[in-house]
């Protein structure tokens, strides 16, 4: 009979506590409009919840809170941009009325004049000066300088562009346009469906890959979701349009202690399982039973994909 090796309480208590570190120094660039606290909750709810998961629940709302701070600082530098244009804008139209005024742009180059024109007769009704535009960081139209600052105020107002796709639309809609990209369902439709455009809108929307549950009966994340339905090109995704695939815990493990990487070999998928390598994957990585992955694909008579991990891999089978 296999003997199996199971982790000490020390050695997963020290492993959970490392995991929680690293989430603790992630940083969200997400944009939030509204901070909504996690609901605390009571003395006996906690009692009622293992250790592990009380302080998942309360590095969540550690994360939730740090993410809601880095957006204000966002929000303060993006205010901060637009009243710097906004100054420039003011600043060229007193300019060009000085130019206008007296023949003579302050603390700037001398603006180059059609060849018939005489600087020194600004009263001369034949003479003009071409007008010129600036485009507005907003809405992105081309502005008459001369109405530039109130274009800007009104659009500022009025018009939401989003930052993450350059949608625009009235400044009312703009919490229900990232709710949209936030919906579970509509994104496992777009999985078994195959839309990846909506998918990758998802991501680059920054939905909450590491957090948000698929299946609360396992426990099971995106990443997990995306194995199970072997999708490669969604995972592909995933990491290319992430704000930040450096926070994404490609290791996660579900209710049954399984990473991406075990589901992979539970099934026998090789492309999904070299991809999710590729990206971090563990192939020495054990769940609660003292199960590896190679050891997991032999279990079920997955023995190609048990020997491409030892192969190619390196995985450690001196242990089994």
């Amino acid at each position: 009979m296999d003997k199996y090796e199971l982790n000490s309480p020390k050695e997963e208590e020290d492993d959970f506590a490392k995991q929680l570190e690293e989430e603790l120094e992630k940083e969200s660039n997400g944009y939030i409009d509204k901070f909504e606290y996690i609901k605390e909750k009571s003395d006996d709810e906690l009692l009622q919840m293992s250790k592990e998961e009380i302080l998942t629940y309360k590095n969540l709302q550690i994360t939730q809170l740090k993410s809601y701070v880095n957006s204000l600082e966002k929000e303060k530098e993006d205010l901060i941009n637009d009243f710097k244009i906004t100054t420039d804008a003011l600043i060229e139209k007193i300019k060009d009325n000085e130019f206008i005024n007296n023949g003579i742009r302050p603390q700037t180059p001398m603006i180059k004049l059609n060849k018939n024109t005489n600087i020194n007769n600004k009263n001369n009704p034949n003479e003009k000066i071409k007008e010129k535009y600036q485009r507005c960081p907003n809405c992105t139209k081309e502005i008459l300088i001369s109405d530039f600052i109130e274009h800007s105020l009104q659009c500022l107002r009025k018009i939401f562009r989003c930052p993450k796709c350059n949608s625009m639309m009235p400044i009312l809609e703009k919490e229900n346009h990232f709710l949209f990209y936030q919906n579970i369902q509509k994104i496992i439709n777009s999985i078994e469906t195959n839309d990846e455009n909506f998918f990758k809108q998802c991501i680059i929307h920054d939905f909450d890959i590491n957090n948000c549950i698929f299946d609360n009966e396992r426990n099971d994340k995106l990443i997990h979701f995306l194995v199970k339905k072997n999708k490669v090109n969604f995972l592909k995704i995933l990491f290319r349009y992430s704000n930040n695939p450096e926070n994404i815990n490609i290791n996660i493990k579900n209710k049954s202690d399984m990473s991406p990487l075990m589901i992979c070999c539970q099934f026998g998928f090789i492309e999904m399982a070299k991809e999710i390598i590729k990206k971090g994957g563990d192939v020495n990585d054990k769940n609660i039973l003292g199960d590896t992955p190679v050891r997991i694909a032999q279990n079920n008579k997955h023995e190609s994909l048990a020997f491409m991990l030892i192969n190619d891999y390196k995985a450690n089978i001196s242990k089994f």
